[in-house]
């Protein structure tokens, strides 16, 4: 029923959008068909008006040269000018009116006369505002043989044609030079302005844009706060355009109206389509209704399997009616006989968890039991293993001080060999201490006579130093002999004194050498006893560690039966428990699927009994 409601909608809100979009299209096209006439009849009203004057002038520039006066007024008169006039190429000028002052005025110089010679052919300016008459005016002028004919008119008509063009959605229309420069809007002081003046929208792009493409371009004025619509044409063999602005929401104000009213006949006949087609589906469905209930009161209830739908037809409902009821009569059957099986396996299941909980509980107590004697075992293993090492361990170590022993006491007798060959070298050094001590005493001696005779030659070259001074100039080289003889003698007695200084050194050290190697030699006779007493107590370390690298030998060997035996023991109980451990394991998983089974069992009498039979 809900996606019947829902197809209806979505299909009268497809047609309504579709009437509404038809409606918009054509108001559009309506607006456009409706600017675009007017425009255009605006713009060719424009164009001629401009193509009057400008035969007017066309007209008068072949006769001005003659009677020129009277072809300006006519001209004036004829075309509504407000001043005709002639300029010449000797920069004469003559108007219309004759009492215009033209003191200094040369018309060559002025952009109307100028422009005229340079394109060679009628020309029409700008407008402008003549100050003379407050007007807003152009100029149209062409040239002639010797010259150039013009004349001033005002636009006031076509601008006041323009604002009164009457145009739909509260438009408005704007002539402009396409420059950007506004020759005609409702508000006077935007005129000769840009036309982004109006608007910061609005610019010769947009309206260039619309008028190329020939339809209602959108634009935001801000500065009205609304939503707009633009047109815009060309005026014919001119400078000038025309836009037209029109309000948008103004425009589609009688769309929103439509769509309203459309909206409400949409919605009435939506809510009688419901009603009827609720109606003509109770109708028709009212039986298979009666078999909905049906199922969900066994669906939802408590699995009532005692429901049945009285049979009053037989079309299709009563078909289906009265398979429903042989149905449920099979499902009865089914269930009676499912609930019977359900009760004996749940009894079964309780049974069988009992049986698999007891094998569980003898199991873990068997496995503790194997496993404790295991660990016994283990430990046990262990201790011996351990012994056996240790007695080894020991064997080792009893040979290694034997081989230790051994080899200190041959070291003990290598040293005293050495001693007793360090005692004898220090005596035979002690005599040669004497004889050096002797050596420096007779170098002492002989020190003494030395610089006693040093002494004796400084004496001497002191007294030759003085006969040579008496001698003056003749005895002054025998001076300098002097001289260098005592310099001699004196480092002799200098170095003869550190010679007997270094000699006192060397006696002195050598007494104490003396003396320390007297210290010496009793010390290596004492080392000799020691090394001696040594020897004979590393001897009978040996021994002793011999007998007990026996014992500990045969420890070992009776360590390493033990060994062999509780490994085997530790085996054969490591292997039982293993196999407990399985047979654990899988009365675990017995139980578990027990367990399993009971809650299955339970959850189908649970599930079973909820059907009423």
């Amino acid at each position: 029923m809900l996606s019947v409601i829902l197809a209806l909608v979505i299909v009268v809100a497809l047609l309504s959008w579709r009437s509404y979009s038809t409606q918009k299209a054509l108001l559009l096209q309506s607006s456009v068909d409706q600017v675009s006439q007017s425009g255009e009849q605006q713009a060719a009203q424009i164009e001629q008006w401009l193509a009057d004057r400008l035969r007017i002038v066309s007209s008068v520039a072949t006769k001005v040269e003659g009677d020129t006066l009277n072809a300006l007024q006519q001209a004036q008169a004829s075309g509504d000018f407000q001043l005709a006039y002639f300029g010449n190429n000797d920069g004469e000028m003559f108007d219309s009116d004759p009492s215009v002052d033209r003191t200094g005025y040369n018309p060559r110089t002025r952009p109307w006369y100028q422009q005229a010679q340079q394109t060679r052919g009628a020309i029409v300016t700008k407008p402008y505002l003549d100050v003379a008459f407050n007007l807003l005016v152009i100029s149209i002028a062409q040239p002639t043989r010797n010259g150039v004919v013009g004349g001033d008119v005002s636009i006031a008509s076509l601008v006041e044609s323009v604002n009164n063009m009457a145009l739909p959605a509260n438009g408005y229309a704007i002539m402009m030079h396409n420059d950007g420069t506004v020759i005609a809007y409702k508000d006077a002081s935007k005129v000769m302005g840009q036309i982004s003046n109006i608007d910061d929208q609005l610019n010769t792009k947009l309206v260039q844009s619309s008028i190329q493409s020939g339809e209602l371009t959108p634009a935001y004025f801000k500065t009205e706060g609304r939503d707009k619509l633009l047109w815009g044409v060309d005026i014919p063999n001119t400078d000038w355009q025309l836009a037209f602005v029109l309000d948008k929401k103004t425009l589609e104000a009688p769309l929103t109206n439509l769509m309203l009213t459309q909206l409400g006949l949409a919605a009435l006949a939506l809510i009688v389509s419901v009603l009827a087609i609720s109606w003509l589906l109770s109708l028709l469905l009212g039986p298979l209704a009666r078999v909905s209930l049906a199922l969900s009161r066994i669906a939802d209830g408590n699995g009532d399997l005692t429901q049945r739908i009285e049979v009053d037809s037989q079309d299709e409902v009563g078909v289906l009616a009265d398979s429903f009821n042989r149905f449920v009569s099979s499902q009865h059957e089914l269930i009676s006989h499912i609930r019977q099986l359900a009760t004996e396996l749940d009894l079964d299941a309780e049974r069988s968890l009992c049986t698999n909980q007891t094998s569980v509980e003898e199991l873990q107590r068997q496995q503790q039991e194997v496993a404790m004697v295991a660990t016994a075992v283990t430990e046990m293993s262990s201790a011996t293993h351990e012994i056996a090492a240790n007695a080894e361990s020991t064997a080792a170590a009893s040979q290694q001080s034997a081989q230790s022993s051994a080899q200190g006491k041959g070291l003990v007798d290598k040293t005293r060999s050495t001693i007793n060959s360090l005692a004898s070298e220090i005596d035979e050094t002690t005599v040669v201490m004497g004889e050096l001590s002797l050596h420096a005493q007779a170098i002492s001696s002989i020190l003494t006579t030395i610089q006693e005779v040093a002494e004796q030659t400084n004496l001497l070259a002191l007294n030759a130093a003085i006969e040579a001074a008496r001698a003056g100039e003749h005895g002054r080289g025998f001076a300098v002999v002097a001289d260098e003889v005592r310099v001699l003698s004196r480092r002799t007695q200098e170095s003869t004194a550190e010679i007997y200084t270094t000699i006192e050194t060397l006696q002195n050290t050598t007494k104490q050498a003396v003396s320390l190697m007297d210290s010496s030699k009793g010390l290596a006779n004492n080392s000799v006893d020691d090394v001696n007493a040594a020897a004979k107590a590393l001897e009978e370390i040996t021994q002793a560690v011999n007998i007990i690298s026996d014992m500990a030998g045969q420890i070992a060997i009776a360590a390493e039966e033990q060994t062999q035996v509780t490994n085997e023991i530790t085996q054969n109980t490591v292997a039982i428990k293993d196999v407990t451990d399985e047979i654990t394991e899988s009365a675990l998983t017995h139980l578990s699927q027990a367990k399993v089974l009971k809650d299955r069992a339970a959850d189908l009498s649970d599930k079973v009994a909820t059907f009423i039979l």
